[in-house]
């Protein structure tokens, strides 16, 4: 008697539901940190909230700190991807503003506030957080370095991204250590203000950036 032998799935479609399910614990565990706190939030209760076992948390996130990370790696991924379909003629500030800059407005302020102080209080998480920095900046450097007609490995590229990326930082603490009504966003946007003339002249998409290219 034949019958039909169901194919496996593919490579990509596992690597996209498992892309999915990671994507899903880490919302609903930023959504778990706001609302209980980080102390006071499980695994099981992450797990829960998306209806896989904590098995499947563990193989995703070896430990409940390792899905911090995973938000974080979320959205930057999300911004790299964005700044990369910006238009190559667009300066580099404009750019930042509609993509960075944004995406830092659309997130809920008690939100990012709480997400700051549990990074100035976690020891342990900030240096993940930093280790994350340092693969955050290479994937940053490949989208400019294709926008600025240079190697990622230049000194300009890598410059450009680590300013980018410690304006962000630096941004973020000080809005959430200040008492100002204004945002987040303003204070990133008026710190992105302050690069732009380095943005402008040594690490513009211009013909002299490009011909700098080999001497780097």
């Amino acid at each position: 008697m034949s019958g039909t032998v169901a194919s496996k799935p593919s490579k990509n479609l596992v690597a996209r539901r498992t892309e999915r399910v990671r994507r899903e614990l880490a919302e609903a565990a930023a959504q778990l940190f706001e609302d209980n706190g980080y102390d006071a939030t499980t695994v099981e209760d992450i797990a829960a909230a998306v209806e896989v076992s904590p098995r499947t948390f563990y193989r995703l996130f070896p430990t409940k700190g390792d899905v911090i990370i995973g938000m974080v790696r979320t959205t930057w991924s999300d911004v790299v991807a964005d700044l990369d379909e910006r238009p190559a003629d667009e300066s580099l500030i404009t750019s930042l503003d509609a993509v960075l800059v944004a995406k830092v407005e659309e997130v809920d302020p008690k939100a990012l506030r709480s997400f700051e102080e549990l990074l100035a209080r976690n020891t342990q998480l900030r240096a993940r957080w930093l280790e994350e920095t340092r693969r955050n900046q290479d994937l940053l450097a490949e989208v400019l370095a294709r926008r600025m007609s240079l190697v990622p490995e230049s000194l300009r590229i890598q410059l450009v991204a680590a300013a980018i990326l410690t304006t962000l930082r630096t941004s973020l603490e000080v809005w959430s250590a200040s008492s100002s009504d204004l945002g987040a966003a303003s204070t990133l946007r008026e710190a992105m203000a302050m690069l732009a003339p380095m943005f402008d002249e040594p690490f513009g998409n211009t013909a002299a950036a490009a011909q700098g290219s080999t001497s780097e």
